[in-house]
């Protein structure tokens, strides 16, 4: 069975997160937890659990990751390099959440 491309990036996001991120400060465990929260809630829309409360929920879990990234970043938790590329992953992610997001509010893909 093929998987979804949205829960495919969100395991390589979240993949690599824990293999490039320390999670033993704080902000670390953050990312760590909102990476997993975003899987997390692209897989229960996936299955059709609570649909548009999920995708709804998995755009919140990107935009918090985003913020987080960030203060990763300012931090010295990351480098400029992993943050560019954690982001182009996230907007990745977010395009896809928002074109599921149009699609449930009835809006065209």
């Amino acid at each position: 069975m093929k998987e979804a491309p949205l829960y495919n990036d969100a395991i390589q996001l979240a993949r690599w997160i824990c293999a490039n991120l320390r999670a033993d400060a704080p902000v670390g465990r953050r990312v760590h937890h909102a990476a997993l929260d975003l899987v997390e809630h692209v897989t229960l829309a996936l299955h059709g659990l609570d649909r548009e409360v999920e995708v709804d929920l998995a755009d919140r879990a990107a935009a918090r990751l985003r913020a987080l990234l960030r203060l990763a970043f300012e931090l010295d938790l990351l480098v400029e390099a992993g943050l560019l590329h954690a982001a182009a992953m996230l907007d990745r992610i977010g395009r896809q959440i928002g074109g599921w997001r149009r699609h449930l509010d009835g809006g065209n893909l």
